[in-house]
């Protein structure tokens, strides 16, 4: 070990001051983040549009094509961790864009993931409707209420009356997909 590097093992140490500094200055570039990327990556009424057609285009679900997305900057950070113990070293610059990108890629697999659970739910409790695409047709289709103030996400009642989400084709109601069975038809019918 060298001296440069048992100074640090010796000093390193942050207070909850500099913890709170940190995650200020994250959270304030993660912000931007989801709305440049999400400009330049996705529409307005569907933030996961191209992690659908990547699953589409390899016949994977779309939180398989999120996580093949993330996983070059998990592998970026495995080898600058790595490095840090040698000369080569990447700038502070570079590990906040690829950590950053990694906590962004986190939060859309949050979201994508409650609203998988969310539209399971309503499957399961056979509250939904076929599509307009569909010969079967019913009386009342039911639909599904987004949630609450605050949190987009949040599971809300499912009512025949409630503001429209989105409507399954007879194909998807009769089997719910697997990891390696993607519905034909999703194209943002979910947003």
């Amino acid at each position: 070990m060298n001296t440069k590097e048992f100074i640090i093992r010796q000093t390193l140490s942050a207070n909850t001051a500099y913890i709170k500094d940190v995650k200020e200055f994250t959270f304030a570039h993660i912000d931007e983040l989801l709305n440049t990327k999400g400009a330049e990556y996705s529409n307005e009424t569907n933030r996961f549009e191209n992690f659908l057609d990547a699953g589409r285009m390899e016949n994977i679900p779309p939180e398989h094509a999120l996580w093949f997305m993330m996983l070059k900057h998990w592998v970026s950070i495995h080898k600058f961790v790595f490095e840090l113990v040698t000369p080569t070293r990447r700038s502070l610059e570079k590990w906040n864009e690829k950590i950053d990108d990694i906590i962004t890629y986190l939060i859309l697999l949050k979201a994508m993931i409650r609203r998988r659970t969310h539209i399971e739910q309503v499957v399961d409790a056979g509250q939904y409707s076929a599509g307009p695409d569909c010969d079967e047709k019913e009386e009342k289709p039911a639909r599904v209420h987004g949630g609450g103030a605050g949190d987009p996400f949040k599971e809300g009642e499912i009512t025949p009356d409630s503001e429209p989400r989105g409507y399954l084709s007879t194909a998807e109601k009769e089997k719910v997909p697997g990891p390696k069975d993607p519905p034909n038809n999703h194209g943002g019918s979910f947003a």
